[in-house]
């Protein structure tokens, strides 16, 4: 019994097929639409057969309430395998969303070993070399200018 071919189920393979499950729900999907087509014309026509059976002494409400028990469990039953059936859709959209997450949550975790990994060893980049200029040239090239006073600052502007 340990075999794994007496253990191997067909289901086993669907399972694991994100593709091959969605397939295999909307074939159940439609065989449960299907039935639950049938379960409506059988209700309907179950109510109709009911409530057309007169007895003698009847009034005319009690074939009525005589067929609402069985009326109502026929509802019950259509209305369970229209919540079956959305819950098979539901189903599949959670599958294929199950897998996305995980293929996201690799590539993310892969980002932030990375990033981890960066932040432990910094690649810096190697430092410019300049040659340190001498004499006038140097302040002349220079982002910074001589030290100049408040009155010679306003020599050639502008009035607005």
């Amino acid at each position: 019994m340990n075999s794994e071919e007496e253990e191997h189920s067909p289901l086993r393979d669907i399972a694991q097929n994100p593709h091959a499950t969605a397939q295999y729900l909307a074939n159940v999907q439609r065989t449960l639409r299907k039935i639950e087509s049938d379960l409506e014309t059988l209700a309907f026509e179950t109510g109709l057969h009911l409530r057309n059976n007169h007895l003698e002494g009847d009034r005319f409400y009690h074939p009525g309430r005589r067929a609402r028990p069985v009326e109502r469990e026929l509802d019950r039953v259509l209305r369970a395998a229209q919540r079956m059936a959305k819950g098979l859709e539901k189903s599949a959209y959670a599958r294929h969303a199950h897998d996305e997450v995980v293929v996201n949550t690799i590539r993310a975790r892969k980002e932030k070993a990375a990033v981890r990994a960066a932040r432990k060893n910094p690649q810096l980049p190697p430092a410019p070399t300049v040659k340190p200029e001498q004499g006038s040239n140097a302040a002349a090239n220079s982002d910074y200018s001589e030290p100049t006073s408040i009155w010679t600052i306003g020599g050639n502007r502008e009035s607005a």
